[in-house]
């Protein structure tokens, strides 16, 4: 779907174009960030591009393999949406992450746990490990919080299936 803005941008020599900065706030683009480029019939598309998002049967099986072990449920995220869900009450499936999650998954340095994770409902972050493909945060793998005390294994089982996924979509 094609929403008219209004804006209009002139290709440079080079042909790049400059995506005004009020859009790239409203998608989080940031610069470095990895744009995929489609075309129409008359129209060429551009859309923020994540490796995640191409995750198969195997991601769903390490993300099933996780949860059937540690009796958990878990969240897989790239940087701005949650992409699949196991063991969840709430269909969370595609849904936009919270401003300050998104923020906060960049950061490493920053500890997440207690964020919500998304705006539609109260379903906060217990656990988060982020996913670095080529050094860069590329998503993450959340265990939402459900009052169940974690444990160090649970934890360290969350790092190993994070790289796993790390290890399968690079």
């Amino acid at each position: 779907m094609f929403k008219h803005t209004g804006i209009v941008r002139r290709l440079d020599d080079l042909g790049r174009v400059v995506i005004p900065k009020e859009i790239r706030r409203k998608f989080r683009i940031q610069e470095g960030d990895p744009l995929e480029i489609g075309e129409g019939e008359d129209t060429i598309l551009l859309r923020k591009y994540s490796v995640l998002e191409l995750s198969d049967e195997t991601t769903q099986k390490i993300l099933g393999s996780f949860s059937e072990i540690t009796q958990l449920p878990v969240l897989l995220c790239n940087t701005t949406h949650v992409l699949h869900g196991v063991r969840l009450h709430k269909n969370i499936r595609n849904m936009e992450l919270t401003m300050e999650l998104s923020d906060c998954l960049l950061d490493e340095l920053t500890p997440c746990s207690g964020m919500k994770i998304v705006y539609e409902n109260e379903i906060t972050v217990d656990e988060i490990e982020r996913i670095i493909i080529n050094g860069n945060v590329e998503g993450a793998l959340i265990i939402p919080a459900s009052g169940i005390e974690l444990t160090e294994s649970d934890r360290n089982c969350l790092k190993l299936c994070a790289g796993a996924l790390a290890a399968v979509v690079q």
